[in-house]
């Protein structure tokens, strides 16, 4: 199965995003072009509490959690990453020849992207011992990033 974005919202996840300061004023606007990385750059939002969990967990809980934004997004173009076929798909897709992903290049044909059942696929990488799949260990937990500000149809400061 190709990997598509989805056309609902997560509404039976809390989305969630954290910082340091209040929400951004770069909220409704699109985000700048990626630079080289391994992550894509954006505006990062998190599954229920995640995030807060691994941080707890590896000790980094700090600043970056002052505050905390329950999000609602619109994901009818933000491409959902949620089997293993689907991350192999999308590998296949935008895979640079070092093995990095073109995050310029997803960028122009989503506005986001949310990798959901990141521990379960995380797993399958393990097991199969796929080298060119371990920037996918970056991204921690269950998160997203969107490219796109206008997908946040709305938000609540939640501490």
């Amino acid at each position: 199965m190709p990997c598509v974005p989805h056309s609902f919202y997560y509404e039976h996840y809390f989305l969630h995003y954290y910082s340091e300061k209040k929400l951004p004023s770069y909220l409704n606007k699109s985000l700048a072009v990626h630079q080289p990385g391994i992550l894509p750059r954006g505006f990062w939002f998190y599954k229920n509490s995640e995030w807060i969990d691994w941080c707890t967990e590896n000790s980094c809980v700090g600043e970056s959690t002052n505050y905390c934004y329950r999000i609602a997004v619109d994901f009818s173009n933000i491409l959902v990453i949620d089997t293993f076929d689907n991350l192999n798909d999308f590998c296949d897709r935008f895979s640079k020849i070092d093995n990095t992903i073109d995050w310029n290049f997803v960028q122009k044909r989503y506005k986001g992207i949310f990798f959901d059942n990141y521990h379960k696929i995380r797993q399958q990488i393990r097991e199969l011992e796929i080298q060119s799949m371990v920037w996918y260990y970056g991204i921690d937990v269950c998160s997203g990033c969107i490219f796109d500000t206008s997908t946040i149809l709305l938000y609540g400061l939640v501490i």
